[in-house]
């Protein structure tokens, strides 16, 4: 349930603020990918300055980090604009979903109480390949048709 929330809110956010939402899917993509290349390296760094803090859950904040927060400021900070009509609304779907998928294993860790959160991220896993082309490809969209 919390993960269907998590997506409500994102696709909220992106749909009613209108801000551009190309460059932040690719944000996204590069976050991760950084994230895959020195995630671990990083939160093993920030464990010796967070002794008490495990490194499981220094890897989580990391990723958080690359992935979503990073992205998020960009976000925020860029200019309105971008796709309009029926193609903001898959664009901003897109992207929410693309958030959602790539927190969705970390948010059923923290809120084991949530049954359907493990359902959630089974079939997330099964569709999270083709949501990142698919998001892709959108923000490569947002970018060539991009209208102040």
């Amino acid at each position: 349930m919390v993960i269907l929330v998590i997506l409500a809110v994102f696709f909220g956010i992106f749909f009613l603020m209108k801000h551009r939402i190309g460059p932040t899917q690719l944000a996204v993509i590069a976050g991760l990918s950084v994230y895959d290349s020195f995630g671990s390296q990083f939160a093993n760094f920030l464990h010796k300055f967070f002794q008490n803090i495990s490194v499981e859950h220094l890897t989580s904040i990391a990723f958080l980090l690359f992935v979503v927060i990073f992205p998020l400021i960009l976000y925020f900070r860029s200019h309105k604009g971008g796709l309009f009509g029926i193609f903001r609304i898959a664009a901003s779907a897109v992207l929410a979903t693309l958030l959602a998928t790539l927190i969705a294993p970390i948010l059923a860790n923290f809120f084991t109480f949530d049954t359907l959160s493990n359902d959630i991220v089974g079939f997330f896993n099964n569709i999270r390949t083709t949501v990142i082309l698919v998001s892709i490809a959108s923000a490569y969209l947002d970018i060539l048709f991009y209208k102040d």
